[in-house]
């Protein structure tokens, strides 16, 4: 009677445990949900559409390209945040996601975006207008 008493309590220790691990944490004041943290990010935003199967539906993809090179798939669904809005403009992301580095490959993961805001013309030269109104060729990768 006494064993079945205790292997309860440490069954309903161990749930409550789990529960309290897998719920929001707060770092620096801010409510962020395990596994992501908030990362600021500066890049061009671009646009891709591939065709989806045989009905011919459009899948479409916002990426965010930045400067070294790196590019991360940027969230869809449920964002605040007009990405078509921001396509072909360099833009400032406050994102919540992971961002890891194993064997040389970074590789980031985001799942929210905070915020986002165009940055205005900088005295480098970079200019922030869409894509389709500079005359300048634009550098634009293949579609992944």
């Amino acid at each position: 009677m006494k064993r079945n008493i205790l292997i309860v309590a440490m069954v309903m220790l161990a749930v409550s445990v789990s529960f309290a691990a897998g719920g929001a944490k707060k770092e620096g004041g801010k409510k962020v949900a395990s596994g992501g943290k908030e990362i600021t990010l500066k890049g061009k935003i671009l646009k891709f559409e591939k065709q989806q199967g045989k009905n011919g539906k459009m899948q479409v993809s916002h990426y965010l390209f930045q400067a070294d090179g790196f590019k991360v798939k940027l969230p869809e669904k449920g964002e605040s945040v007009n990405l078509d809005e921001l396509t072909g403009r360099i833009v400032e992301l406050v994102v919540q996601g992971t961002d890891t580095e194993k064997d040389g490959v970074r590789d980031m993961k985001i799942t929210r975006i905070v915020s986002a805001k165009p940055v205005e013309d900088g005295a480098d030269g970079s200019t922030n207008a869409p894509a389709a109104v500079t005359n300048a060729p634009v550098d634009v990768p293949k579609a992944p």
